[in-house]
C-alpha cells in the first residue's frame, strides 16, 4: 500500500471509530426472510421480525401470538365480515416493542359502487431520515394500520407511501431502547407482499436515536460496518475505481474520502 493510502486508511480507520458503535442497523439481505401474516381470526403459524437481530438469525415461525419473542415485530390481517366493509393489514409490536403514532389519514373505499370517505386514526408514524427518536415520540402499545381494501377494492388503499419507517420503542430489562423498523410493499396488486427492509436500534438505553439514511457504506453487503469496507474502499481507491466516486465529480480524490466517512458515521453498526 502506498504512502497517500496509509494516510487514507489511518484517517478512516480513526474517523470510523468515532461511529455510532451502540447503533445496530441492519439490512434485510436473507432473501429467504419474510414476515409473515398472524391471522385475527384463526391461530396461525407466521414469521415474525426481531430487531435485535440480523436478517440471517431471525427466530422460527410461531404460533399463536403469546409465543412471540422480545423484540418482534409482526403483521396481521383483518379480513372483512360483509361485502363492502373494509379489511386491514396492521403492524404489530408486543408488550416490549412500542409503534410511533402518526397523524390521521383521509382515504376513500367502494362500498357496493358508492365511494365513501373514511378517516383512518390509527395509522404509524412515517419518519424522514434524519428524525430524532426519543422519550417524546408519541409511542402507543397497539396495532397500527398500513393497508386497507374492501371487495371492490382489491388492490387496496396505501395508508402511507409503499415504504414506511416506523419508530420503535423497545424495552429490555426494563429500559427504553429507540429505533426503528422499515417495511416496503413489494408489489403493487398483492396486500400479503409487504415484508421488512431494514431495522435497528441502539444498544445504549435512553438514548436519542436518529432515524439513518440506506447504508451506502456498507461495501461488502454484509448488512455491517466494519474494517472490510473500509479495505474493500481502500482497495477500489487504490484501483481507480469509480464506484467509490461518492463526491459524484467523475474522479477519485479527498472529496471522496471525505464522502464515505461522512456515510461511514451516519448510521450502520
Amino acid at each position: 500500500m502506498n504512502s497517500k493510502l496509509l494516510i487514507i486508511a489511518s484517517t478512516i480507520s480513526a474517523l470510523a471509530g468515532l461511529a455510532c458503535a451502540d447503533v445496530l442497523i441492519f439490512e434485510n439481505d436473507n432473501p429467504q426472510f419474510e414476515l409473515g401474516y398472524a391471522s385475527a381470526l384463526f391461530p396461525s403459524t407466521f414469521q415474525t421480525l426481531d430487531i435485535t437481530q440480523d436478517a440471517s438469525n431471525q427466530p422460527p415461525a410461531v404460533t399463536p401470538k403469546t409465543s412471540i419473542a422480545p423484540g418482534a415485530f409482526f403483521l396481521t390481517d383483518h379480513p372483512a365480515f360483509t361485502s363492502g366493509d373494509p379489511s386491514y393489514i396492521d403492524v404489530d409490536g408486543f408488550t416490549n416493542l412500542r409503534l410511533a403514532l402518526g397523524t390521521p389519514v383521509t382515504t376513500q373505499l367502494n362500498d357496493h359502487g358508492d365511494w365513501r370517505e373514511i378517516t383512518l386514526t390509527d395509522v404509524p408514524m412515517n419518519a424522514p431520515t434524519g428524525v430524532t427518536v426519543d422519550a417524546t415520540t408519541n409511542f402507543v402499545t397497539q396495532a397500527l394500520d398500513i393497508f386497507i381494501s374492501n371487495t371492490n377494492l382489491p388492490e387496496g388503499s396505501l395508508v402511507s407511501n409503499t415504504t414506511i419507517t416506523i419508530p420503535v420503542e423497545l424495552t429490555i430489562s426494563g429500559q427504553p431502547h429507540y429505533g426503528f423498523v422499515e417495511i416496503e410493499k413489494q408489489t403493487s396488486d398483492d396486500r400479503y407482499s409487504w415484508n421488512a427492509t431494514r431495522w435497528g436500534y441502539d444498544t445504549t438505553p435512553n438514548t436519542t436515536f436518529v432515524i439513518p439514511t440506506s447504508c451506502g457504506a456498507d461495501l461488502d453487503n454484509s448488512g455491517h460496518l466494519n474494517h472490510f469496507d473500509i479495505s474493500a474502499f481502500l482497495s477500489a481507491y487504490g484501483q481507480g475505481n469509480l464506484s467509490v466516486d461518492f463526491s459524484g465529480d467523475g474522479q477519485l480524490n479527498f472529496f471522496d474520502v471525505s464522502a464515505y466517512i461522512n456515510l461511514y458515521m451516519q448510521g450502520c453498526q
